[in-house]
């Protein structure tokens, strides 16, 4: 992204819209880092690219988000779009070759959409990762699609065809903060997103797909194959936040997870063994191999005191894993037992770091074809799925992982003689240390077998396929299950078995007992028992239960008296029993009940003044205690005493006061106004009550209004209303009078998550809390706010650089150089500084220079020669100055002095003997 102005080199090729906004922009290059097209796409308030990718037939596909009227075309109508909501999604797609756009879809809604990552499978479709808020409609066409979220974000994963059209999109979500950050996918199509997630997130499928986090966020690592169905998902995280950030594969199909983590975390999920890592300060890095079942592989971190970083990965061929992101303080990036510690120049420096990642062999499943064989027959074992990864070759050893390698390959095949242990492990490359596993082989020799069997006459014996039911000795050949001969002699012995018929004649009451079995009534019964040579010995009980006879007699007399039934004479109440012995020898019973009446009764009684009671022939109208003789209808004297009590009738005097619009009922009467009223009524005793009412007709208090502040999860209890909500609520509640009362409650709930972006120059930083922040990413602090609430800020926090450029001008004497406002005519270095589109400084660097040239020069002449200069030519001496116009318009001067020397010629003869010599300059002349 660019504002203000885009340089490539010294030449300004994009410039930003007057709203000076976030631009985004794309150039491409050939091989020689020349720029062959350039492209931006711009809005009135920001475009934001965050992946890109090529494709079949040199396509580019580019996706992000922007807020505002964006225009992602050149004056084509079809590219101009308008956001929903603060943040829509764009996906872009332009001809690789000329920059142009081919399609271009938008998503969003009337909240924020991030795309964080899109990738291509091999037959081109587009799938993309990513969260959004609220409700938003995922079919860019013409078709609905529409995902609300659970909570603060949601993920989503979308599939788009090759050409932009929808084919399906997935979310994902609690009621916390849940992103998808990365995916890829695979040579089947299964795609693969890592991101973070909280609380408890139901991706889907069966219920084994709902996880739930351990901390704040946590990793998730989501497999989906080609139509969005959910195939599996897997949680990493301690207490506090970790994340995901990127996710890729290899061919073999190894996952490399890569993200941050804070805390201790176990990156392996089988229950018998942890693999944790403890972070050394804020947020460590970690990388994640797991093997192509997802099960674990290796990891490694790197990380410092620092919260660091970790913006994007990259997996080579060779194995290399290059990963950049930012780190703050002190970092060892070797994750060896070497080190290599950096040290930041001060807040969070960017890191690239390359470390080879040597992937663990994976024996997933080995079989010996046959575990159990005959001596001298041959062992196989062999790799049922097994992944080299970067082993050479798998290294076989016997009895103990640690002896030599004797074999090499996928199987081993030898004649064994005795039990035998195989051990298989990867070897070679830069495998030196894998686990092994065990196969174990058992060999069986030919044997010999006697059996002495005992056998129940009836029975059958069964060896191999012959059977036996009679006493004698008996040989059978038989194959063991390695396929070894077995030669069985059988001994069999036959005992009887027997049978024993009782029968039994018992009374009610008594009991047959056979072995455990206990009978008390009628019935053929049959119990079975091991005799001590292990035969059954079965004994049938047949029992007779004899009837007994049952007879009842009962009596009634007066007091006093008594009555003789059977032998037995009876004068107080009661039920008894007599006993007898019957014809048939068992008891029979005789049930007497006896019912002696009673002669004194006592008894009382309550009336109202003015009633009577009557008591035989006597009529009693006062309260007193009487006495009366009677006799009953069997002929009984009985004596009656009374207690009599008359009551008085009531009067009755009540206050009563009812609310305005109120009634109140007495007796049959309804009172609904100030007043005297007077009633009669029975009371509960059945005695009259005159009811005297002095009514109070009270006013109703006016409406209350009253405000609340309370925290997420608390609530306000107005009468018997609870509200956990922010909203105004009317409650009718009783005043101190009694009356009703209307009471207007104003409440506010402080929400536990709060979401702001910001955006901030280099150099310059956001305070929350204590917490201080400088540079760009997405935080989460927690606090107490005025109203004393824990409260998280999740801040989503961008920075703009500072732009600092130097410019290098010649000019020729004249010329001028124009940098914002200011003019410069003269050699020198100067500084201006410039607030950019964002609001950021921006520093311009001028170092003009002259262009023309000045140069003095000395040249000498003989006399008759001539110089040429510029197109003039010179002969005599003297100072001369030649203007010469460069290729590039400057001029250059030419200051130059010119000597002529005279040519001299002197006639001279030498005289030299022979043999002699003479030296004239440099020549040297002989006489021979």
């Amino acid at each position: 992204t660019f504002r203000d102005t885009l340089f490539f080199e010294n030449d300004i090729i994009l410039t930003a819209n007057s709203n000076n906004t976030t631009i985004s922009f794309i150039m491409k290059l050939n091989t020689n880092g020349q720029m062959i097209w350039k492209r931006k796409f711009e809005s009135d308030i920001s475009v934001t690219i965050k992946s890109m990718s090529s494709g079949a037939l040199n396509e580019l596909l580019i996706t992000g988000y922007f807020e505002g009227n964006a225009v992602f075309g050149s004056g084509q109508p079809e590219f101009n779009v308008a956001s929903n909501g603060e943040n829509d999604i764009f996906i872009l797609k332009l001809n690789g070759d000329t920059g142009q756009p081919l399609f271009l879809k938008r998503i969003g809604g009337a909240g924020q959409e991030f795309v964080h990552q899109h990738i291509r499978d091999n037959q081109n479709n587009i799938y993309i990762t990513g969260d959004f808020r609220q409700s938003v409609d995922f079919n860019p066409d013409a078709g609905v699609d529409i995902h609300i979220s659970n909570g603060l974000t949601d993920i989503f994963v979308l599939k788009l065809t090759s050409a932009g059209l929808f084919q399906w999109a997935r979310t994902y979500g609690s009621s916390g903060l849940d992103n998808g950050h990365s995916i890829t996918t695979d040579q089947q199509r299964n795609a693969f997103v890592t991101g973070r997630f909280s609380e408890s997130c139901d991706f889907g499928g069966i219920s084994n797909n709902v996880i739930t986090s351990a901390g704040g966020t946590d990793i998730f690592l989501l497999k989906l194959d080609q139509n969005g169905n959910t195939l599996w998902v897997d949680p990493y995280g301690g207490s506090l936040n970790d994340q995901g950030n990127r996710v890729t594969l290899n061919n073999p199909g190894i996952i490399y997870v890569a993200g941050l983590y804070r805390s201790t975390v176990d990156f392996n999920l089988s229950f018998d063994r942890k693999n944790e890592s403890e972070s050394k300060g804020g947020a460590d890095v970690f990388v994640l191999t797991l093997n192509q079942d997802r099960t674990y592989n290796d990891h490694f971190v790197f990380g410092g005191i620092a919260n660091e970083q970790l913006n994007d990965v990259v997996l080579k061929p060779d194995g290399d894993f290059i990963s950049v992101g930012g780190f703050g303080a002190i970092v060892d990036f070797d994750p060896s037992s070497s080190e290599l510690n950096i040290i930041s120049s001060g807040g969070l420096d960017a890191f690239m770091v390359n470390i080879f990642i040597c992937v663990n062999p994976y024996l997933k499943t080995i079989r010996a074809v046959r575990p159990e064989i005959c001596k001298g027959q041959r062992g196989v074992v062999q790799i049922v799925e097994g992944f080299l990864n970067s082993a050479t070759q798998w290294s076989w050893q016997k009895d103990s992982c640690t002896n030599i390698t004797f074999a090499s390959g996928n199987f081993i095949d030898q004649v064994l003689t005795e039990n035998t242990t195989y051990y298989i492990k990867g070897f070679g490359g830069c495998v030196v240390a894998d686990e092994c596993k065990k196969v174990e082989i058992k060999v069986f020799t030919d044997s010999l077998q006697y059996s002495n069997l005992n056998l129940c006459l009836g029975d059958t014996i069964f060896v191999g396929n012959s059977r036996y039911t009679s006493s004698g000795v008996y040989v059978d050949s038989l194959v063991s299950i390695a396929g070894c001969d077995s030669v069985i002699v059988s001994e069999i012995n036959t005992f009887p078995k027997y049978n024993f018929i009782s029968n039994y004649t018992i009374c009610s009451g008594d009991t047959v007992k056979v072995g455990n079995s206990i009978y008390t009534l009628t019935g053929t019964y049959v119990d079975v028992f091991t005799s001590v040579n292990g035969c059954d010995s079965t004994i049938i009980s047949s029992v007779n239960l004899l009837p007994s006879k049952i007879e009842n007699a009962e009596a009634i007399i007066c007091n006093g008296e008594s009555v003789t039934i059977g032998n037995v004479t009876y004068s107080s109440s009661g039920t008894f029993i007599q006993s007898s012995t019957g014809s048939n020898g068992c008891e029979d019973i005789l049930i007497v009940k006896i019912n002696v009446l009673q002669t004194h009764f006592n008894r009382s009684a309550t009336l109202c003044k003015g009633d009577s009671l009557k008591v035989g022939s006597s009529i009693y109208k006062t309260s007193g205690i009487y006495t009366n003789s009677l006799v009953s209808s069997f002929g009984c004297d009985s004596i009656i005493t009374t207690s009599v009590i008359f009551l008085n009738n009531d009067e009755i005097v009540q206050d009563l006061s009812i609310c305005e619009g109120d009634s109140i009922i007495v007796g049959n009467s309804i009172y609904k106004n100030t007043g005297n009223y007077i009633d009669s009524l029975s009371k509960s005793n059945g005695c009259d009550s005159i009811i005297f009412s002095n009514v109070r007709v009270l006013k109703i208090p006016s409406q209350v209004v009253k405000f609340y502040n309370i925290c997420e999860g608390e609530s306000v209890l107005i009468g018997d209303n609870v509200y956990t909500e922010t909203g105004t609520y009317l409650d009718t509640i009783s005043a101190f009078n009694g009356c009703d009362s209307t009471v207007v409650s104003n409440i506010h709930v402080s929400a536990k998550f709060h979401f702001s972006d910001q955006k901030i120059c280099q150099g310059d930083s956001v305070s929350i809390g204590e917490s201080v922040f400088y540079d760009s990413g997405i935080y989460s602090v927690q606090f107490t706010n005025i109203f004393g609430c824990d409260s998280t800020e999740v801040l989503n926090l961008q920075v703009f650089p500072n732009f600092v450029t130097t410019n290098n001008y010649s000019v020729c004497p004249g010329d001028s150089v124009v940098v914002g406002s200011s003019v410069y005519k003269i050699p020198g270095n100067y500084i201006d500084a410039f607030t950019s589109a964002n609001g950021c400084d921006s520093i311009v660097l001028t170092n003009l220079r002259w262009n023309h040239v000045v140069i003095n020069r000395n040249y000498t002449l003989c006399q008759g020669d001539s110089l040429e200069v510029n197109g003039h030519y010179y002969k005599a001496n003297g100072f001369y100055t030649e203007v010469v116009q460069k290729s590039d318009g400057c001029d250059s001067t030419i200051h130059f002095q010119l000597k002529v020397f005279p040519v001299y010629r002197i006639d001279t003869i030498f005289e030299i003997c022979k043999g002699g010599k003479v030296v004239i300059g440099g020549s040297t002349y002989f006489n021979e």
